[in-house]
């Protein structure tokens, strides 16, 4: 999670772009995203920064869901 604060300030365009399409995978997927995990090692320590997005995306979307009943398209 430090590595993607640390990496939001650069001007980082393709990470950008990889944080947009997992959030809309998230978001379409929700938690079945994880059975698409196949070649992340999800057992390594630290985590992998792409599992830790996943698990961000799903925890806020999770949240989305309580509060508005849906996620949030905005």
């Amino acid at each position: 999670m430090e590595e993607i604060r640390r990496r939001v300030g650069a001007d980082d365009r393709p990470l950008h772009m990889v944080k947009t399409i997992l959030h809309e995978l998230v978001k379409l997927r929700g938690t079945a995203i994880k059975g698409h995990l196949s070649m992340v090692p999800i057992d390594m320590e630290p985590t992998p920064i792409i599992l830790a997005y996943i698990n961000l995306n799903l925890q806020k979307t999770s949240l989305e869901v309580l509060l508005y009943g849906r996620p949030n398209t905005l």
